[in-house]
């Protein structure tokens, strides 16, 4: 299983990294909101949907917590 803010994350080409500055968090951050290791603030989770251009009830549950898919994806990073 994989939470679809990694789905839309990759679909859009944002590395981890890339994301956290867009929100002024870290990476780490990001990969620990993406494996369900940590429920990020309100304010977190808007700025996440904000700078993914989806609304905040595509990437999270009521409580929080990451929705995840079964969805099948498969992505070719771009070189930079």
């Amino acid at each position: 299983m994989v939470t679809k803010l990694e789905v839309i994350r990759r679909r859009l080409g944002l590395s981890q990294k890339e994301l956290g500055y867009k929100i002024n968090q870290s990476a780490s951050t990001i990969s620990q909101i993406e494996r369900g290791f940590r429920k990020p603030w309100p304010k977190i989770r808007k700025q996440l949907a904000e700078a993914l251009g989806v609304a905040e009830e595509e990437l999270f549950e009521n409580d929080g917590t990451p929705k995840v898919t079964d969805e099948d994806f498969i992505t070719v990073p771009v070189s930079r």
